[in-house]
Order: structure tokens, then C-alpha cells, then sequence
């Protein structure tokens, strides 16, 4: 199982390398954002904005909880692989230096912009997964324990 799982989490890996170095983009790569929650706080106005145009708001929507969600597999997975990172500060830790990385060399070869807005959406991301994590550690503890009892 655990060679199953480090599998998947290599082709997930492999699947977010393209998706931001080798994905074709549209968007302007001579901007960028350095003031935390300021690209968020645009999304939320032009959300409102084109809520009745549905096809902007939907790609609002997708930025936004694109951001957080493919993230969160990083802080789930991780855990469950290495036992170091079920520290939550080294899992957060690795979530949020990874996209700092990620937003950093997008901005220095211009595939993309730096925002550090996308590194605390990927950061959500990252939380909600170690979060999940630990509810499904201690659901598994709490089952072999009851079980064990049973007998």
C-alpha cells in the first residue's frame, strides 16, 4: 500500500511541475503581488461583479480553490509517507516554502507572476490536508482500539 501511495504522490508531483512551469498561460507575467490578501480581496470584487456573467465568476471561483486544493494532498500525504513531516510546523513548513519556490522561479524565468496571495491559498491548502491528516489518524487509532477491546 505504501508503494501505492508514493506512486500517486510521485505522478501528483510530476502533474504540478507541468501545471506551473509548463502549462501555456495567459496571463501577464510582468505584474506580480507582494501584499498579502490584495489579489484575494480583487477576486472577491470582481466575483461580485460577475456573478451574473457566470463564466468569469466560475474562473474566479477556480483560482481562488484551485489554489487551496491542490495543495492539500501535499499536507495529507506527507505525513502518512515520512514520519517527520507529522510535525505540523515541518508539514506547513515544507507546503509553504514549496510554493514560495514555485511562485519564486515562475517570476524569475516570467512563466507566471509572483503573488503572495497564491502562497497563503496553497498554505490553506496545505493545513486543510495535514488537518484531514490528523482526523484520519486518530479515526484509525480510535478503531484499532475499539477493535482490539472487542476481543
Amino acid at each position: 500500500m505504501r508503494l501505492v501511495l508514493k506512486g500517486i504522490f510521485g505522478l501528483y508531483a510530476i502533474a504540478l511541475v507541468y501545471l506551473f512551469f509548463f502549462l501555456p498561460t495567459r496571463q501577464n507575467v510582468s505584474g506580480g503581488n507582494i501584499v498579502p490578501f490584495r489579489t484575494i480581496r480583487r477576486y472577491k470584487k470582481q466575483y461580485e461583479l460577475f456573478k451574473l456573467h457566470l463564466p468569469s465568476a466560475y474562473g474566479i471561483e477556480a483560482q481562488v480553490y484551485g489554489n487551496i486544493l491542490i495543495f492539500i494532498p501535499f499536507g495529507f500525504i506527507l505525513p502518512i509517507l515520512f514520519k517527520r513531516f507529522r510535525n505540523p510546523l515541518l508539514s506547513i513548513g515544507l507546503v509553504f516554502g514549496l510554493s514560495l519556490l514555485v511562485e519564486s522561479i515562475q517570476r524569475i524565468f516570467r512563466i507566471g507572476q509572483f503573488d503572495v496571495d497564491d502562497i497563503i491559498l496553497n498554505a490553506t491548502g496545505g493545513i486543510i490536508g495535514f488537518v484531514a491528516f490528523i482526523i484520519g489518524d486518530w479515526l484509525m487509532w480510535e478503531y484499532k482500539k475499539r477493535n482490539l477491546s472487542l476481543e
